[in-house]
């Protein structure tokens, strides 16, 4: 995870962990008000947080389901928010921009396919407790460890997807699409 990540999440077990150990000494439930108090903190981020998409950028926020990009589809920067579900994105017919595009993926389980040609440069920075990742022939498997991977021929390629995640659980394929 980036130490951006790892700080919240530190932070938060900290303040999860005194909460109960004061409710264990004086009798109260710590839960009760650890629960509000993180709603209270995750809304005040979200309204305040700055914006890093830029002008083009774009969010798309669901609860459950599929996100699918496939077909002739625009790349720009962007965030999703999907707490549980399935994101395919088939860059093999898309149009992306010179230059590197961040997508951002905000999740709590989720399964994410890459389809990536030949001449674009992939990078993935994954931060979840449980990652699964299979990057072309390569596999790997952490626990409470990020992931950092590029493909080969990233630096030479003229245009150039950066994928972030951030999970409890991730499961991500990048393959070349089938000829």
């Amino acid at each position: 995870m980036d130490r951006k990540w790892l700080l919240i999440i530190g932070g938060l077990a900290i303040i999860y962990g005194t909460l109960l150990l004061l409710g264990q000494v004086f009798n109260f439930n710590g839960w009760a008000l650890f629960f509000p108090l993180l709603l209270i903190a995750l809304g005040v981020w979200l309204i305040l947080r700055p914006r890093t998409l830029g002008p083009s950028g774009q969010v798309q926020t669901r609860l459950l389901g599929d996100i699918i990009r496939s077909g002739a589809w625009q790349v720009v920067p962007e965030e999703i928010w999907l707490a549980i579900g399935d994101i395919h994105l088939d860059l093999s017919q898309a149009s992306i921009p010179e230059g590197e595009t961040t997508i951002t993926v905000f999740g709590f389980v989720n399964d994410i396919r890459v389809t990536v040609p030949d001449g674009v440069g992939i990078a993935l920075h994954c931060s979840a407790f449980v990652s699964d990742l299979k990057m072309y022939d390569d596999k790997e498997t952490t626990l409470f460890m990020p992931l950092d991977r590029k493909s080969d021929d990233y630096d030479a390629c003229p245009r150039k997807v950066i994928i972030r995640t951030n999970h409890f659980v991730a499961d991500i394929k990048v393959r070349r699409p089938r000829k």
